[in-house]
């Protein structure tokens, strides 16, 4: 009996393994055909990490996307059934995550506290806490910051604020949470926003557990703060999907179109200096900040009379063949109070500042034509860009002081265009990304893109026929 029984137990042992792999192969299969129907999100993820584990891209997804739909869903169930033995490629290590009613923070004793800011207002919102206990977190004793702009990609250059004062951004490489501050007081002792923008907060952070908040058990917390326009993010349980009001772009849809146009990519060197401040953060460089409204100016081309530059950008030309595109809406975007830094009124110089042009997703978008050269048969810096914006500068100076600029929102910019921009950021902006005459820099992403035309800073209303048609 006894060889039977061997023989026996030896098949069921071989039967379990042959189910476990059967079922992981299978769950692989599926992290598999995600990635391979969305490559945005392996692309993307796997630039700013360096990471090419498809699964901890997949985690990485779920933990850091504005998406509240059928993909983010699906991606939730494909991690769910797979195996327990994966967890070791999340270097990170688990957490308790917070849920939604903030059941966890209530029995911490933490609090956050929603930023009072009006619909169209960029701020910083919380938009994930994670609390570690001395297992989870191995013995660390900190708060970690994430911050990421409204693209969801990191925000290199913003500032965490502990208890009033600044701390220092360590720029760690991720997968690690971007900075920390150490923790040695109890439950109570710490609060945490974001600096340069209003700011959501949280309160009463420190070591301990629900258990033992008096006993400087190390424990740590993990926040994950983003740049988003009030009225209109989608992060998070409270906020209905698919409502965006004015001056919102819709990032959760965002990455359904590739902006790649395999283009070759080339920088010059700017003339004078550098951008006063970080270009994410810049109310003339980056149209976000200021935000805008809808209006009711007429949706077709504006007849005016005065003089004209024969050489100004031609926007038929962003399209190939070049055509001239219905107009699906119009927009003023707001003034800029530089003396408290704050958004004013709506620019009501003109009927319409900002203009949105009837696309095909996916076609290409090239830069428009003009009469200008700003040297080694360029004629434009790229001043900002993003996953889904651009600002062209028809000449060499990083700012919107003299010359055309023009803004993009909507778009997909090529990838590799982005990460030209991002690494002349990084080396200081004494050089930016180049673009030729009606050279490709991305794809619609959608049906409709938009566009705001600037000439010596000035914001103009892009459906004068004379000017830039």
């Amino acid at each position: 009996m006894k060889p039977i029984f061997n023989a026996l137990s030896g098949l069921f042992v071989l039967l379990f393994v042959c189910a476990i792999t059967c079922t992981a192969n299978a769950d692989m299969a599926e992290v598999e055909a995600f990635l391979s129907r969305r490559t945005d999100v392996y692309e993307n993820i796997r630039n700013w990490s360096g990471k090419s584990d498809k699964v901890w891209i997949l985690r990485e997804w779920v933990k850091i996307t504005t998406e509240r739909n059928a993909d983010y869903d699906e991606a939730r169930r494909i991690l769910s059934g797979l195996s327990n033995s994966d967890s070791n490629r999340d270097s990170t290590g688990s957490s308790t995550v917070v849920s939604s009613d903030g059941s966890v923070l209530d029995k911490l004793g933490v609090k956050i506290i929603r930023a009072n800011v009006e619909a169209g207002t960029l701020y910083w919102k919380l938009i994930d806490v994670q609390w570690q206990d001395e297992k989870e977190g191995g013995g660390r004793h900190a708060i970690y910051f994430e911050p990421l702009d409204k693209n969801g990609e990191r925000a290199m250059s913003s500032q965490p604020v502990v208890n009033g004062e600044k701390i220092r951004n360590d720029q760690k490489p991720a997968p690690e949470y971007m900075t920390n501050f150490p923790m040695y007081n109890t439950l109570g002792a710490y609060s945490a926003w974001m600096d340069g923008l209003p700011s959501d907060k949280i309160e009463g952070m420190g070591l301990g557990t629900p258990e033992l908040p008096k006993h400087t058990i190390h424990t740590c917390f993990l926040l994950k703060f983003q740049q988003v326009i009030a009225g209109g993010e989608n992060t998070g349980s409270d906020i209905p999907n698919n409502t965006f009001p004015s001056g919102t772009i819709p990032d959760s849809n965002s990455s359904s179109i590739s902006g790649s146009v395999s283009g070759n990519f080339s920088t010059l060197s700017i003339n004078g200096n550098a951008s006063d401040r970080p270009a994410d953060k810049h109310p003339d460089i980056n149209l976000s900040i200021r935000g805008w409204t809808s209006c009711s100016a007429d949706k077709g081309l504006a007849n005016v009379s005065g003089s004209t530059d024969s050489q100004a950008p031609k926007f038929r030309t962003i399209f190939d063949p070049p055509r001239l595109p219905a107009f699906s809406s119009t927009y003023r975007v707001y003034d800029w109070d530089w003396g408290s830094m704050s958004r004013g009124q709506p620019i009501t110089k003109w009927e319409a500042t900002l203009l949105g042009m009837k696309t095909s997703p996916g076609e290409i978008l090239r830069v428009p034509d003009s009469g200008y050269d700003i040297g080694s048969g360029k004629m434009v810096l790229v001043l900002y860009a993003s996953s889904s914006q651009i600002t062209l500068k028809y000449t060499r100076e990083d700012n919107i002081v003299n010359g055309y600029a023009i803004h993009f929102e909507k778009v997909a910019v090529d990838p590799d265009l982005l990460n030209l921009y991002i690494k002349c950021v990084k080396e200081g902006r004494r050089s930016l990304p180049a673009l030729a005459a009606r050279e490709a820099f991305g794809r619609a992403q959608g049906d409709e893109i938009l566009i705001a035309i600037r000439d010596t800073g000035e914001f103009m209303d892009p459906r004068i026929e004379k000017d830039w048609w």
